[in-house]
């Protein structure tokens, strides 16, 4: 049922340059793309299916910098009653590394970042506004009676 799915994709380009007049050579032109898809879907069990995929690719970088990344989040969450039950994979293809670049008229610095890689988060959310549903809605109309 297409009126539970959502899809939205992505291209993201960020380009940068450092011109030097005195030393041409130390000339720094960099181009970083991230490319998204993100879709989720919501069976009428409330259960909703949600993955995240991102592929990121640099160029202008040193070799060591310049290769691409293509983090993977993959979540299932159950709605009962006024709690959100839920399970996320994330980094399933555990590429992830947090990367710096920095390039300035003085220097550039490139540098790594340890991260946490493939993980499992269980979560649990809780959603006051449902306990009672009479009250809620009373406030919800409350609320649309003040903007009019």
């Amino acid at each position: 049922n297409l009126d539970y799915f959502q899809m939205r994709v992505g291209v993201y380009p960020t380009f940068r340059s450092s011109k030097y007049s005195l030393d041409p050579k130390a000339n720094l032109n960099t181009l970083d793309m991230q490319y998204s898809i993100d879709m989720s879907y919501q069976t009428k069990n409330e259960f909703e299916f949600q993955t995240t995929f991102e592929y990121y690719s640099f160029y202008g970088y040193e070799e060591m910098f310049a290769r691409p990344v293509y983090p993977w989040n993959f979540s299932v969450l159950k709605n009962v009653k006024a709690f959100t039950f839920g399970v996320e994979l994330r980094d399933i293809l555990n590429s992830n590394r947090v990367q710096d670049r920095v390039s300035s008229d003085n220097y550039s610095r490139y540098s790594f970042t340890n991260t946490l890689g493939r993980s499992v988060l269980l979560s649990l959310k809780l959603n006051f506004g449902k306990m009672n549903a009479a009250k809620s809605a009373a406030a919800s109309d409350a609320s649309l009676k003040m903007a009019l």
